[in-house]
């Protein structure tokens, strides 16, 4: 099960750099802006920063 979640980041992996750039430019707008509600943008960023370190350990693996 692991290493299906590891091979499904590492597909992911490729498209995860963009999401990650384009999600913490809208937090940080969001924050200067003092729009509020920034978490979502913030934990879009989290959950692709996620995705890829899970593709890079699914190469070191």
């Amino acid at each position: 099960m692991l290493e299906f979640l590891l091979g499904a980041c590492f597909f992911l992996c490729i498209f995860a750099p963009f999401t990650f750039v384009i999600f913490l430019i809208d937090a940080i707008k969001k924050v200067v802006s003092g729009e509020g509600n920034e978490y979502l943008s913030g934990l879009g960023a989290g959950l692709s920063l996620l995705i890829i370190l899970g593709g890079i350990f699914y190469l070191l693996l």
